[in-house]
């Protein structure tokens, strides 16, 4: 028996449970997609269950400081990530406290508790992303992890997949 998405896309259950597109040439891929950000390549590449895939050969390495920062991204990041059609971002946390973090309008738009996401210590995670241009991220003490004195940079990969 199939289930039916909210926008109308032919889904089924796979032996673990998660539920799977069905793919079907005559399905509506973008029906599954947020919104008209995407491009063409990116909706097909939304079908595929796919790993992460690193295109943009350097990182993006923001400073973390003991308060919360915001980095901008280089113009010359910001125009790869366009070019290249990266759909998706992998982070790095190399700290032994978790790290919140959230993409920011500008340089004064700081992460505050409760906002953005939370990366665990030693933590890769890979999440969608949608032309960034500032990045802020702040350190995050939890009960037996402390914020230490020395911090790491946060870094982020930039691809597809995920």
């Amino acid at each position: 028996m199939v289930d039916q998405t909210a926008g109308g896309v032919p889904v089924y259950r796979d032996s673990t449970g998660i539920v799977r597109e069905t793919l079907d040439p005559g399905a509506n891929a973008a029906a599954m997609l947020p919104g008209a950000d995407f491009t063409p390549a990116q909706a097909a590449m939304a079908r595929l269950p796919l790993p992460f895939r690193n295109i943009i050969r350097d990182p993006f390495i923001p400073a973390i400081g003991q308060q919360a920062r915001t980095t901008a991204y280089p113009q010359s990041m910001i125009d790869a990530i366009q070019a290249k059609g990266c759909s998706s971002f992998r982070i790095i946390n190399p700290n032994s406290c978790a790290v919140r973090f959230r993409g920011a309008s500008g340089p004064d738009d700081l992460i505050k508790d409760g906002e953005g996401r939370i990366l665990g210590p030693w933590q890769t995670e890979v999440f969608s992303t949608q032309n960034p241009t500032h990045l802020s991220v702040m350190p995050v003490a939890r009960p037996g992890l402390p914020v230490p004195t020395d911090l790491a940079p946060v870094e982020l990969n930039y691809g597809i997949g995920g």
